[in-house]
């Protein structure tokens, strides 16, 4: 802390013996725009990594529609309707890291356990790189 002269004018200060002379250098950096704005939350990950764990996500959504297509929860409604349930519940189950639906066959609860512990790796990861990001 320095005294200078508006604190001279606000307090009694002792005279200095030496006064030092700083400047605070800050480059220049250039604007970000909207886009780039948006775009921070997913640096941590390569886009083709983003990619690989979206492709995941879904492969483990058809194969537990195919293992658990006799449950309630795929019994009524058309295909469709089925393929996009269990794609909500994938990537509900993917955000929420937490499994979203209750496995009936030996199968899907196979099925739960792998992408519970794929969902496990992906947000450590995920928080170690924005981690490094930040420090």
């Amino acid at each position: 802390f320095w005294s200078t002269s508006q604190r001279r004018l606000m307090a009694a200060f002792t005279s200095e013996v030496y006064q030092d002379l700083f400047y605070l250098v800050a480059f220049a950096t250039e604007e970000e725009g909207l886009w780039d704005k948006l775009a921070l939350p997913f640096r941590p990950f390569l886009p083709t990594l983003w990619l690989g764990i979206a492709g995941m996500t879904m492969l483990s959504s058809f194969v537990m529609l195919i293992l658990e297509r006799r449950g309630p929860m795929f019994k009524e409604g058309t295909m469709l309707r089925g393929v996009s349930r269990s794609m909500y519940i994938g990537f509900r189950s993917l955000l929420q890291i937490g499994l979203a639906w209750d496995a009936e066959s030996m199968g899907g609860r196979i099925l739960h356990l792998t992408f519970g512990f794929f969902s496990m790796i992906v947000i450590a990861s995920y928080t170690a790189n924005l981690a490094s990001f930040l420090v």
